[in-house]
C-alpha cells in the first residue's frame, strides 16, 4: 500500500487541514484522516480538498475510492453520489 498526504495551509503557512489517501495504485483507495481545523470549517475547504484528491494524477484510473466518516456523511455524499 501507498499513502499520499495532502495538507491545506492558510496565508501564514499554518496547517489548517489534512487528508491521506491510502491506495494500491491500481484499483482501490481509502480516503482517511480528513480534517479541517474548527476555525476554518464552513468555508467549503473539505469539499475542495476532496475534489483535489479525486482529481490528483495518482487517483486517476482507480475504480473505487472509499471514505468512512463518523459525522460528515451528508457533506461528502453531495460530491460522490
Amino acid at each position: 500500500m501507498n499513502s499520499f498526504c495532502f495538507g491545506l495551509f492558510n496565508e501564514q503557512e499554518k496547517q489548517v487541514g489534512f487528508a491521506r489517501l491510502i491506495t494500491d495504485k491500481a484499483t482501490f483507495a481509502y480516503l482517511a484522516d480528513v480534517f479541517i481545523l474548527e476555525s476554518h470549517r464552513g468555508m467549503g475547504l473539505s469539499k475542495w480538498l476532496a475534489e483535489i484528491i479525486v482529481k490528483h494524477p495518482e487517483s486517476q484510473g482507480l475504480r473505487r475510492i472509499v471514505l468512512a466518516t463518523k459525522d460528515a456523511h451528508g457533506l461528502y455524499a453531495q460530491m460522490w453520489l
